[in-house]
């Protein structure tokens, strides 16, 4: 049975407190489709029960199918600012990636960094403004004017 909390009305109940650790051992299934539907299923955690997870997340931008790493990018979104400075250092290579859907993700995912943990990858960014891909060269300038308007 589901009950919802009285506090933040989030749902309650038997089999919602092991979401997490059954997730997080289907990160390591073989099938692509599991560890997509794990990181869905974690991306629906609150971003303070994310975060006890989120090395293992960040393992899964290097997974081989390019949905699990859209999806992982996606969950990584979910987490606070100073979670993602943490892991930002892993999120930072993908700006080089070949497909523009993970050059653009990971560029949203930076852009959500506090202005000084985003700083040090400015020059990266920059360098994808010229991007051929549209969606790249937008996610570039919202990055950007992250950094221009704190004055960093």
């Amino acid at each position: 049975m589901l009950f919802r909390s009285r506090d933040t009305g989030a749902p309650r109940g038997r089999g919602t407190r092991a979401v997490g650790p059954r997730a997080r051992a289907n990160l390591r299934r073989g099938r692509w489709v599991v560890r997509q539907g794990a990181l869905e299923a974690l991306a629906a955690l609150t971003p303070m029960a994310l975060a006890s997870h989120m090395h293992e997340v960040a393992c899964c931008m290097a997974d081989t199918h390019t949905a699990v790493r859209l999806s992982a990018l996606e969950t990584l979104e979910q987490l606070e600012p100073f979670d993602l400075a943490e892991i930002a250092p892993r999120a930072s290579p993908l700006i080089n990636e070949a497909n523009p859907l993970i050059v653009a993700s990971a560029l949203d995912l930076l852009a959500r960094l506090a202005p000084e943990d985003l700083a040090p990858y400015a020059d990266q960014i920059n360098c994808c403004r010229f991007d051929q891909a549209a969606d790249v060269r937008a996610a570039a300038q919202r990055a950007l004017a992250k950094l221009s308007v704190k004055g960093v």
